[in-house]
């Protein structure tokens, strides 16, 4: 045994642990659109949701309230037509905004299956797409 090595169990051996945050539960974030099929000058509710998932089978629980978020619509030619935030998502984990559909909004194309489309965007989290938006006459 090397000089000034003991073997009694009250030496700690090699760096004491110490305590790590555990991380916060997985948070995914959802975006909903109302109407979806709307005319030029109508006007859109775009909904962004914040929750941790749902285990198979059950019931999705809201994230926490203060999550700052913010949307942008585009039309199909991916001009931006409206944005609103960043607002703080409320304790039911979900934030709202209310937009007009500009009169120079670019229409749908249903031959090509272009349409407009709505972002969301919330500080910490990953988008993984947006919701279509059929702009009519």
């Amino acid at each position: 045994m090397p000089e000034g090595a003991t073997c009694s169990p009250d030496q700690p051996f090699g760096p004491t642990p110490t305590p790590t945050s555990t991380p916060g539960a997985a948070l995914e974030m959802l975006i909903h659109v109302d109407p979806i099929r709307v005319s030029r000058g109508g006007q859109v509710t775009v909904t962004i949701i914040v929750q941790e998932p749902p285990p198979p089978g059950g019931t999705p629980v809201p994230g926490p309230a203060g999550i700052p978020c913010s949307y942008t619509a585009y039309d199909r030619a991916l001009n931006p037509i409206a944005s609103g935030g960043p607002s703080p998502t409320g304790p039911n984990g979900r934030v709202s905004w209310t937009f007009t559909v500009p009169p120079d909004a670019a229409l749908s194309d249903y031959a090509t299956n272009t349409h407009g489309r709505v972002t969301p965007a919330c500080q910490g989290l990953t988008a993984r797409g947006s919701a279509r938006l059929e702009i009519v006459e």
